[in-house]
């Protein structure tokens, strides 16, 4: 009479199988746990820049946004009183402005009356602002663009 279940070959061969697809599913799950993070990155940084020129139409008062890439913050300010801040899950590794910020920018300012960005210069002129944010070799740019503050996120 023949016993009924699995030999040993058996199981080992369905345990190979589910190990290899384990480890797929398990790098694929990294990559997708590292993209979002980074679009969460960005998408915070939208935020932040959306809030600083909204809270600027609403009070008519400049508002400073000031960009940490040492701690990886970014700080919102009206009247030298912070109201916000973020510390990102990424790494800011630039912000750069057209016209030129000068030297290596820290801060810009969303100015009154439309919330429209300038640079740092001595007389700060209107500007288009980028933030780079990378996270483990991915990075993704955080545009504010022309006098109405118009914000768009790319994945680079």
């Amino acid at each position: 009479m023949k016993a009924a279940g699995f030999t040993l070959m058996e199981l080992l061969v369905v345990l190979a199988i589910v190990g290899i697809l384990a480890g797929i599913g398990t790098a694929n799950y990294l990559k997708w746990i590292n993209t979002t993070r980074a679009d969460a990155a960005a998408a915070e940084v939208g935020r932040l820049l959306d809030r600083a020129s909204s809270r600027v139409r609403t009070t008519n008062k400049d508002v400073t946004v000031t960009v940490n890439t040492t701690a990886n913050t970014i700080d919102l300010s009206q009247g030298g009183v912070s109201f916000s801040k973020a510390t990102l899950d990424a790494t800011i590794s630039s912000l750069t402005c057209s016209p030129a910020c000068t030297g290596t920018a820290t801060a810009v300012t969303a100015q009154a009356p439309f919330g429209g960005f300038a640079n740092d210069a001595t007389t700060p002129v209107a500007a288009d602002i980028k933030i780079v944010i990378s996270r483990n070799g991915l990075s993704r740019s955080v545009y504010v663009l022309g006098p109405a503050a118009l914000l768009k996120v790319v994945r680079n």
